[in-house]
């Protein structure tokens, strides 16, 4: 019976504070070009790919918890890869993924119409692409990516509820990508300009 009581009294408060939060849920859409790069770790130091032109797009989702705290997540498609010089001649990697982040975003207050703001977390991401030189290289790539996020900018109020936003944005590799690679790593890493639009 107490069980019982306890669930119904958590389920309650959880019914009441999705309900007091429910007009801080924010929508908006994000572009950010920016660069993709990787790292190869082979056990006695990194070895750099060279940067390659870069683009994450999608839907960024903000649900606020305080007064200048949110948890900010979204879907969102990032177009990325490397390119690589080899013996052979340059290798092209492309990779595309779906990413859904997870960050806690703090803002400060707001100062005339702009308020900075700061963004950490991490972004687990599904390949849904991943080729080298156009040929399918699924056997050369996991799956999964998780990267520790960073963003830090400024919205820019132009109407009540809307927002222009723009922000430094980095997605730091944390996982190897690279499928039988021993103790050889392979991380992938993206870097922009975020700008885009809540309504």
């Amino acid at each position: 019976m107490k069980i019982r009581i306890s669930l119904l009294t958590l389920l309650l408060l959880l019914g009441l504070s999705g309900s007091s939060y429910a007009q801080s849920v924010r929508l908006g859409l994000s572009g950010t070009p920016g660069i993709s790069w990787m790292k190869f770790d082979d056990g006695q130091g990194f070895t750099d790919s060279y940067n390659k032109f870069g683009i994450n797009y999608g839907l960024v989702v903000d649900i606020g918890f305080a007064e200048r705290y949110a948890l900010s997540t979204g879907i969102f498609a990032e177009h990325g890869g490397a390119k690589t010089e080899t013996i052979l001649g340059e290798v092209n990697t492309k990779l595309i993924y779906v990413n859904i982040p997870l960050t806690l975003k703090m803002k400060t207050n707001q100062f005339g119409k702009f308020t900075p703001y700061g963004q950490v977390g991490v972004t687990p991401g599904v390949a849904v692409q991943r080729k080298v030189d156009d040929i399918d290289a699924k056997d050369s790539f996991k799956i999964f990516n998780v990267s520790l996020t960073v963003n830090a900018g400024t919205e820019f109020e132009i109407s009540d509820g809307t927002a222009l936003f723009a922000a430094f944005h980095i997605d730091n590799g944390l996982v190897n990508v690279a499928k039988d690679s021993g103790d050889a790593r392979l991380r992938k890493s993206f870097a922009g300009l975020r700008v885009g639009v809540f309504f």
